[in-house]
């Protein structure tokens, strides 16, 4: 994610995103919520066959799961859900081929704070916020407002990220 250059360019999360709903999970379905069953398309062996091409010591490998990623999307019902089977498909196909091109690890990493000078979303002494989730939300200005929308503190814990799969999952569609 490239950083923005004033805080007015921060991402926030889409307007409306729903609440986590009424729908039941299990292994092979997300309720069958209106419009369609992200858990049709993202089956066990669809999410699987992502993860399986992880390096076997990648962080993420045993982190993100199907369970996870299915209980985000349950905050944002519009995704994967709307339209037709064929436009379904390509929303979370590009999804997730842009979270495996951007998964790993951050450039600079830990070693660096990514925290600029901000009145709205002040850093926070000994917090640093480098690239985390599935889509590397990084910087003080990104996490601050996406925290807000998705009901975790970004500037805090940022770490939060790191250590709340759904939380990881939910930075993606919070910050889109």
């Amino acid at each position: 994610m490239a950083p923005y250059t004033a805080e007015d360019g921060a991402r926030t999360a889409p307007a409306t995103h729903g609440p986590r709903g009424p729908w039941p999970l299990d292994d092979d379905s997300d309720g069958d919520r209106p419009g369609s069953s992200i858990a049709k398309i993202v089956t066990p062996q669809f999410f699987n066959g992502i993860i399986n091409h992880a390096k076997p010591n990648c962080p993420g490998k045993h982190f993100y799961t199907r369970r996870a990623f299915l209980d985000a999307s349950r905050s944002y019902p519009k995704f994967g859900t709307t339209r037709s089977e064929t436009t379904r498909k390509r929303e979370i196909a590009a999804f997730f081929a842009h979270v495996t091109y951007e998964t790993g690890q951050e450039m600079g990493g830990p070693s660096k704070s990514f925290c600029v000078s901000s009145t709205r979303y002040p850093c926070v002494p000994g917090k640093s916020y480098y690239g985390r989730g599935p889509l590397q939300i990084t910087w003080n200005f990104n996490y601050g407002p996406v925290g807000e929308s998705i009901g975790f503190d970004g500037l805090r814990a940022p770490e939060t990220v790191a250590k709340d799969p759904v939380i990881s999952f939910k930075t993606d569609f919070g910050s889109g």
